[in-house]
This record gives structure tokens, sequence and C-alpha cells, in this order.
């Protein structure tokens, strides 16, 4: 069956409808994760169900932090004669170790920012004396050392004058 132009819906619609914007639109079609096949007599791009139905997948995926590489796998995967739902799962238990791994580095940020706040009682004591400033700035070692680990606060706290 032929579809009829009424039956596909321009750039602006398709981002409505699948909450993006017309440049994630463009991105995705220059990414080769989206294809437009038709264009209107004024020029303009135009998107059939399938295309309003491949755009809502791929934000999901997204929404769930999969890479736009990740995602051309998912959608060749999807439409692979012989593939199984083994390398998809493959593929979404590789997604939760690095979810895991982040949701690690974010309980360490935390930690630390955390240790920095409980450093200054903050008010009007003026940002020269700020122990947050202090401990974040490299003083002399320039080289700047990379130990994560390191307990960067100071003896020096905020004094209120």
């Amino acid at each position: 069956m032929t579809k009829r132009f009424s039956d596909r819906v321009t750039i602006g619609k398709l981002a409505e409808s699948c909450g993006v914007s017309g440049d994630t639109i463009r991105f995705y079609e220059r990414s080769g994760l989206l294809q437009t096949d038709t264009r209107s007599r004024a020029g303009y791009r135009l998107y059939d169900t399938e295309s309003i139905r491949r755009l809502k997948f791929i934000k999901r995926t997204r929404d769930l932090g999969f890479s736009l590489d990740e995602i051309l796998q998912i959608l060749a995967l999807r439409s692979a004669d012989g593939a199984t739902c083994g390398q998809m799962l493959e593929l979404t238990q590789r997604k939760i170790l690095d979810a895991r791994t982040r949701v690690s580095e974010l309980a360490h940020i935390e930690r630390a920012l955390t240790r920095l706040a409980e450093t200054c009682p903050g008010g009007d004591t003026p940002i020269g004396q700020c122990t947050i400033l202090d401990q974040l700035d490299p003083g002399d070692d320039l080289a700047g050392s990379s130990d994560e680990d390191t307990d960067h606060s100071s003896s020096r706290t905020c004094r209120t004058t």
C-alpha cells in the first residue's frame, strides 16, 4: 500500500509527538538512526508512522543511557535474521554495569562535596577566606595530584570577621 502525504508528518509535528527538538531529529538523521524518504512539494521532510515509532524507541533507549553507537547496534540487532534475546540481554547487562559504575562515581563525588561543605559555615565570611575554594585550589602543587581518595579538607576553617 502506498502511503499518502496526509499519512505523514513534518519534522515539527514529529518532534512535538516524541518530545524532542527538530535539531535532535536532524542529528539522528545525520547519525544514521533515523531516515526520511519523502519531502513535501515545498521541500519539508515528511515522516511516516514508522518514523514516529522508531524515534520513540530511540528516545527510550537514550533515556536508559544507551549511546548512539549502542542504539545503532540495538536497531541492527532488532532487524537481523537470527538475532537472539541473549544478544540483547548481553547489551543490557553491560549497560547495567555501566550504570552501577556511574552510581559509584557519583556517590564518591557526593561524599567529597559533603566533606567540602562541612568545612565552611558560609554566611558572610569573605570569599577570600573560603575553605572550599582553598581546598579546590592546587596551591603550590601545580603538578596536580590525581589521588582521588585524598581527603582534601584542611585545618583552615572559615572565619567570621
